[in-house]
């Protein structure tokens, strides 16, 4: 990221673009330097912070898994983690979330909301969720 930040600033969004109102998940950097992974799941905004800020100016790896429809006893849940440069900083277990809007790259679909300020490098997007040692072992 780059200089200070006074609102959240969108990394990521997922969303409808023909609704003005409708953001389904989020990856945003807070102005505290925290980042925070946001869903909506039965109508209410749930998410999961980290424990530590990243720092203005330096490459730091967010890594967002989302282990969707584990089977827990007789229900469906799913498994959200947040990892900074390969260490795990939040995890939360959750309902099934739907993820079928279209994805936004460093800013949102409306237009209006703060537009990340920085560079990002190397995104990707995996088809499956990855284990922790995986996400460990990508760190340089």
């Amino acid at each position: 990221p780059d200089g200070e930040r006074t609102t959240d600033q969108f990394i990521l969004a997922q969303g409808d673009a023909s609704r003005s109102d409708h953001i389904h998940s989020a990856l945003r950097i807070r102005p505290d330097g925290r980042i925070r992974f946001s869903w909506y799941e039965g109508g209410r905004e749930m998410g999961i912070v980290s424990g530590s800020p990243v720092l203005t100016g330096e490459w730091t790896r967010v890594t967002i898994v989302m282990d969707h429809e584990r089977q827990r006893e007789d229900r469906l849940v799913s498994r959200t983690e947040l990892y900074l440069n390969g260490h795990k900083e939040a995890e939360m277990e959750h309902g099934v979330v739907e993820r079928r809007e279209p994805m936004f790259i460093g800013r949102t679909p409306l237009s209006a909301w703060p537009v990340f300020e920085g560079a990002l490098d190397e995104l990707s997007i995996n088809g499956r969720a990855l284990r922790p040692e995986e996400v460990s072992a990508s760190m340089p």
